[in-house]
C-alpha cells in the first residue's frame, strides 16, 4: 500500500476522506488480487463510529458482540472505544449480555481461548472504567 495511505489509516481512519481513499485505490486496481480480500476489511470489518453514535438505539439492546482482531493495546485503541461503550450503557442503565470474538486468526497464530479470554478481561475493565466516568 502507498506510504500515503498507511500513513492516512494511522492518523485519520474515522475521517470520511480515508474512506474515500481506501476505495479509490481498490478502484485503480492497484490492490493486487491476491490481497483484495483481506484489503476489503478496511471497508467492511473494521469499525468507523463512536460510542455516542448508538445513544439513540441503545436502550433497544439487550446483548452487545465485540469483535476484536489482535490486543495491541497502544494509545488505548482497543481499549478506549470500550471505555467509550461503558460510559453511554452506563447512562442508560444497560443490563444486558456480552460476548467477545476474535477475528484475528486469519494473519496471527496465537491462540484463540488465550485471546478470547484476554480481550474479556480488558473489556471488563474498560467497561467498568467507562462506567464509571459516566456516574462521577
Amino acid at each position: 500500500m502507498p506510504d500515503g495511505l498507511v500513513a492516512q489509516l494511522t492518523e485519520s481512519w474515522r475521517d470520511p476522506h480515508t474512506r474515500d481513499a481506501v476505495v479509490t485505490l481498490l478502484r485503480s486496481g492497484a490492490v493486487p488480487p491476491q490481497v483484495q480480500t483481506l484489503y476489503m476489511n478496511l471497508l467492511v470489518r473494521f469499525g468507523h463510529s463512536n460510542a455516542a453514535d448508538l445513544r439513540d438505539v441503545l436502550p433497544l439492546v439487550g446483548a452487545f458482540h465485540l469483535k476484536f482482531w489482535d490486543l495491541d493495546d497502544s494509545a488505548a485503541r482497543v481499549s478506549q472505544p470500550i471505555r467509550e461503550l461503558g460510559a453511554e450503557l452506563a447512562l442508560q442503565g444497560f443490563t444486558g449480555t456480552f460476548t467477545s470474538e476474535w477475528g484475528g486468526h486469519e494473519w496471527l497464530d496465537d491462540d484463540p481461548t488465550t485471546m478470547t479470554r484476554a480481550h474479556l478481561e480488558l473489556a471488563r475493565t474498560a467497561l467498568a472504567e467507562g462506567a464509571a466516568s459516566a456516574s462521577a
